[in-house]
């Protein structure tokens, strides 16, 4: 997907120590950059990026499982905050995993969750704008620093 300046595309190796950098930046408790290479191979066309005039600005990870697509990780780089970047990967990631519906009956419907910090209203709203609704699970202590994640969900 390309918007404007922006485009969405899938992981490369190269991208990594930039994806690093957003990390880092956007959490007290880090992804190690050894699970990457993991999550390149597991979630494979679901891990992807936003580039800007050459930089990684984005990311976002969703791993399909037996209980729907599962968002692991979206980031973006402070600088970018509330431009659209965040909205432009969660609409790929969208798009790229109601295209496993084919596979399915044409009547079933794709699960896409994710946990969040119950403090992170911006985060909360962003997916709430892209019709995830809280199911009213709380994971308690579910980051280690202690906070609960509320569960988020949409179906595709």
């Amino acid at each position: 997907m390309t918007s404007n300046d922006l485009e969405v595309v899938t992981f490369d190796d190269s991208d990594l120590d930039q994806v690093i950098e957003i990390e880092e930046a956007s959490f007290p408790d880090p992804i190690p950059r050894s699970l990457f290479a993991s999550f390149k191979l597991t979630a494979g066309k679901g891990f992807i990026v936003a580039h800007r005039n050459g930089r990684v600005v984005g990311y976002l990870i969703l791993e399909a499982r037996k209980d729907g697509g599962h968002i692991l990780s979206l980031a973006v780089a402070p600088g970018e905050r509330r431009m659209g970047v965040g909205e432009a990967l969660l609409v790929e990631s969208i798009h790229r995993y109601s295209g496993t519906r084919r596979r399915l009956s044409r009547w079933q419907k794709r699960r896409m969750y994710c946990e969040i910090r119950v403090s992170n209203r911006a985060s909360i709203s962003l997916f709430r704008k892209l019709l995830f609704k809280e199911t009213g699970e709380v994971k308690k202590g579910a980051y280690p620093d202690g906070e609960d994640g509320t569960v988020m969900e949409r179906f595709v």
